[in-house]
């Protein structure tokens, strides 16, 4: 099945069937993917504002920003890595301060890895100040 034939609306309406490496991959493949995912993300913001739906790390993509990261966590690609989206998998405390940070294990999506000449999303972890992020920093995906 060719996604391109289809019209605007049903493409987005498959959208939101798709997990994030299903997402990912037609974000790259396909020429009208990444628009299409532009404007599924912009509909799901309003409708959960409409539904009055919380973001939460669990139904959100998360826009990360230096505030966010401590210190002497400094990922290896920094350069890279400010402003980057990133999915959270998991959340533990951290083991060597559990009361002031968290150690979150995500993948990054808006810096894809290359890997001969393919793209992909790469596992990274990360500590944490909080995990309760700021309102614009939320990018509702999921339901």
């Amino acid at each position: 099945m060719n996604f391109t034939d289809l019209h605007d609306d049903l493409r987005i309406y498959l959208i939101k069937f798709l997990d994030i490496n299903m997402l990912n991959n037609y974000a790259l493949t396909y020429k009208y993917g990444l628009e299409s995912i532009q404007k599924y993300l912009f509909y799901r913001r309003i409708m959960n504002k409409k539904n009055k739906i919380n973001p939460t790390i669990h139904n959100s993509l998360i826009r990360v920003n230096k505030k966010y990261i401590k210190k002497d966590c400094v990922p290896r690609n920094f350069k890279y890595f400010v402003e980057s989206i990133i999915k959270i998998n998991k959340i533990i405390p951290n083991p060597k301060s559990p009361e002031d940070s968290y150690k979150c294990y995500y993948l990054v999506i808006s810096n894809p890895g290359l890997c001969g000449d393919k793209y992909y999303m790469y596992p990274e972890w990360n500590t944490f100040y909080t995990i309760d992020f700021d309102e614009n920093d939320y990018i509702p995906y999921k339901r």
